[in-house]
């Protein structure tokens, strides 16, 4: 795992020093990279621990085999509940019994027909030979696409330079302006790529501006990364089924959030689009493009951007599944690899297909973005092959594409030794043992004047030997528009969901 954890944070770390024109300026500290990996474990709010997974977020035991739950959002839980035939406060207990009376496959068929999210927990070999397993593996080498903008879209007619990386491979100051006002008079979009300018060395990533459609870990963590060095992140939020409120905590730092409804605002969220850099897309596939906001939508109505599309599967029969990193890891064999002496399934020491996912997307923006400003560049992406880069035209955007389960591929790849597990845990989402020693020094901010501190992991770049952009971490998490552009209680519906 140290290996995966390793190489997408070096990787990112090389796009963004190229990006940026200074090459050695970004440098990792490996403590670090492993506190940023295991962030929503070490996060205190008023110096609590926060809580991991809720009781229903956990392995069952079947009648033939193990089944993992996620049940952390409400909606999920009632979901879970309603599959099995139980009520609103079934707990535990009755949620125990109904599984144990079905196989493994009939519980995750009737709860993912039911909107749910599970996973039958399988060996790696019964993954492998299944039609999810097999697509999957295809990016075991290669879990990163990248495709440049062409005039009908990303890759239009087989054109524009592509590239596939692998997760191995490592190559100003103070709070950003407002946004501009959406543009609502039909002015052109925005054409010019984003520079980097040498006066904001702490802040390299000063006016880049970043449009967050993404929630949990892994879209969150390509924000903050992007954040930490300055960019300006605005992160939108349907105003139902909100963001859990420790999640944001951890991946929040740096950046600004609104509450709107797409379906509502559509023409809105276009018109900040068209002023933005880069868009990052998180929600399960279909539930966006049903709104117009797809990845590939995206690409196509604004050719300037960089889109990054994350995914808990990929494309294949499993493409529009709900997914997190723990049901990754339990239908991946990941889960089985990490058993206990008993026979019980166990998870990775920390939730890394999430971050190195991240990380991974850190580098195809990145990359799309050197390349935005170079048009006649070579590769968008490090070690990838050169491809006609010009075919699309003058500062072309374009599409880089990952998923937590080609992540998972490309970790057996990487092979399959077992890292330990910190002392005392089954699993990774609970809080350090008492006493735990801390090895880096956390960042520290208030959400809301007067309330609790939040100690939160730091970024794991090194700028120039210090860390990275301390000043963008000032801007705490809140419920903010900008230039009143997007009110805080929109209710509408049409609405995502992960």
């Amino acid at each position: 795992m140290e290996g995966l954890a390793l190489g997408s944070s070096r990787l990112a770390a090389a796009a963004l020093a190229r990006l940026i024109g200074r090459p050695g300026a970004l440098s990792l500290r490996s403590e670090r990279v492993a506190a940023a990996f295991d962030s929503f474990r070490l996060l205190r709010v008023g110096g609590e621990p926060v809580q991991g997974f809720a009781p229903l977020s956990r392995f069952w035991p079947c009648a033939d085999g193990w089944l993992r739950t996620h049940a952390n959002y409400p909606h999920h839980r009632a979901r879970l509940l309603a599959a099995l035939g139980l009520g609103e406060g079934a707990g535990p207990g009755a949620l125990g019994a109904a599984l144990a009376r079905l196989t493994a496959a009939e519980a995750e068929h009737r709860i993912v027909e039911r909107g749910g999210v599970a996973a039958a927990v399988r060996s790696r070999t019964d993954w492998a030979a299944s039609a999810a397993g097999v697509e999957a593996s295809l990016f075991a080498h290669a879990p990163l696409r990248l495709e440049r903008s062409g005039p009908d879209g990303p890759g239009a007619a087989g054109r524009g330079s592509e590239g596939q990386t692998g997760a191995g491979r490592a190559g100003g100051p103070g709070e950003p302006a407002p946004w501009p006002e959406p543009r609502t008079d039909g002015v052109p979009p925005l054409r010019e790529p984003w520079r980097p300018e040498p006066r904001h060395a702490r802040a390299p990533l000063s006016g880049l501006r970043v449009l967050d459609l993404s929630r949990v870990i892994a879209g969150p963590t390509a924000s903050r990364t992007l954040a930490a060095l300055g960019a300006d992140v605005l992160r939108l939020d349907p105003p139902v089924l909100p963001e859990l409120r420790d999640q944001y905590l951890d991946t929040g730092t740096g950046k600004r959030r609104a509450s709107v409804d797409l379906g509502a605002e559509a023409a809105r969220i276009h018109a900040l689009l068209a002023d933005a850099h880069v868009v990052i897309t998180g929600y399960r596939p279909g539930s966006l493009e049903a709104l117009g906001f797809g990845p590939a939508q995206l690409a196509r109505r604004h050719p300037h951007l960089a889109v990054a599309s994350l995914s808990a599967w990929g494309p294949g029969p499993w493409a529009e599944r709900r997914g997190f990193d723990s049901i990754v890891q339990a239908a991946s064999g990941i889960s089985l690899e990490y058993r206990d002496g008993h026979g019980h399934p166990g998870a990775l020491p920390v939730q890394a297909l999430d971050h190195a996912t991240g990380q991974l997307l850190v580098a195809g923006l990145a990359s799309l973005l050197w390349a935005r400003l170079d048009p006649a560049a070579g590769s968008p992406a490090p070690g990838s092959a050169p491809g006609d880069a010009t075919a699309s035209g003058p500062h072309p955007g374009g599409l880089v594409t990952a998923s937590l389960a080609h992540t998972a591929e490309a970790l057996w790849a990487l092979g399959t030794h077992r890292d330990p597990a910190p002392a005392g845990h089954a699993d990774p989402a609970g809080a350090p043992p008492a006493g735990a020693a801390r090895v880096v020094e956390p960042v520290s901010w208030r959400p809301e004047p007067g309330g609790p501190e939040v100690l939160a992991a730091p970024s794991a770049l090194d700028l120039d030997g210090a860390p990275a952009a301390p000043a963008a971490w000032s801007l705490a998490p809140t419920d903010l528009a900008w230039n009143e552009g997007l009110a805080a209680d929109t209710v509408s519906a049409p609405t995502v969901e992960p």
